[in-house]
C-alpha cells in the first residue's frame, strides 16, 4: 500500500512540478545567458586568483582544477559547488578546498519544490516519508546541473585567457572539470604544455 501510495505521488505530484521547474531553470538560464557569463566570468578571475595564491603557499603545480558537486550541500539547501585544487599525483594526496562557486541561480529552486512536496506528501498519510522526498528531489539535481554546466562552459574560452588564469603555476597538464565527488569527471578544458624534443 505505501509504494503504491508514493509511486502514485511520484507520478501525479513530484515529477510534473519538478519538469515544470526544470523547464522555467533552462527557459531563464537561456534568457539570462549574458549576465550569467557576466557572473561566472567575475566568479572564475576570483577562483583562478585563490588557486594562484593557495598554489604559491604551498609550492604546488596545480594538476586539476574541480568544481564539485556535493549532493547534501544542494539537498541542505547550500547552493554552492565546492572548488577543489589536486597535484599531479592526486591519487595519493587529498584535494585543497579554495572556495566555493555560487549555483543558486540554478538549484534556488529546489528548496520550493521541496516546501510543495512536502505539503503535498500530508495528503498521501503513510505514504511518504523524508528520505522519499529526498529521493525524488536528488533525481533533479544532475538534470539542474547541465545547465550549470552549460553556464561555465559559455565563459570558459573567455576565462583562461585572463590575467588571473594564467598567473596559476600549472603542471604540464592541467585540467578544469566538474562533477560529482568522486564520480566520473565532465571536462572544461585541458592545457598541455609542449615537450621540446
Amino acid at each position: 500500500m505505501a509504494i503504491e501510495k508514493l509511486a502514485n505521488f511520484i507520478l501525479d505530484v513530484a515529477y510534473p512540478r519538478i519538469n515544470e521547474e526544470l523547464q522555467r531553470v533552462e527557459q531563464e538560464s537561456r534568457n539570462q545567458e549574458t549576465k550569467l557569463k557576466e557572473k561566472y566570468l567575475s566568479c572564475l578571475k576570483e577562483i583562478f586568483t585563490n588557486v594562484q595564491r593557495t598554489g604559491k603557499q604551498l609550492n604546488m603545480e596545480v594538476a586539476y582544477l574541480s568544481f564539485t558537486l556535493l549532493r547534501s550541500n544542494i539537498l541542505y539547501g547550500k547552493n554552492t559547488y565546492d572548488v577543489h585544487i589536486y597535484d599531479k599525483e592526486w591519487y595519493a594526496n587529498d584535494y585543497i578546498k579554495v572556495g566555493e562557486i555560487d549555483v543558486s541561480f540554478f538549484f534556488g529552486r529546489l528548496e520550493e519544490i521541496k516546501k510543495y512536496l512536502l505539503r503535498e506528501s500530508r495528503k498521501y498519510v503513510g505514504g511518504i516519508n523524508a528520505s522519499d522526498l529526498d529521493n525524488i528531489i536528488s533525481q533533479s539535481i544532475e538534470p539542474i546541473s547541465r545547465f550549470f554546466i552549460r553556464a561555465i562552459k559559455n565563459v570558459i574560452a573567455e576565462a583562461i585567457e585572463c590575467d588571473e588564469y594564467k598567473s596559476i603555476v600549472k603542471s604540464d597538464d592541467f585540467k578544469i572539470y566538474t562533477g560529482e565527488l568522486y564520480g566520473e569527471p565532465i571536462v572544461l578544458h585541458i592545457e598541455t604544455k609542449a615537450v621540446e624534443l
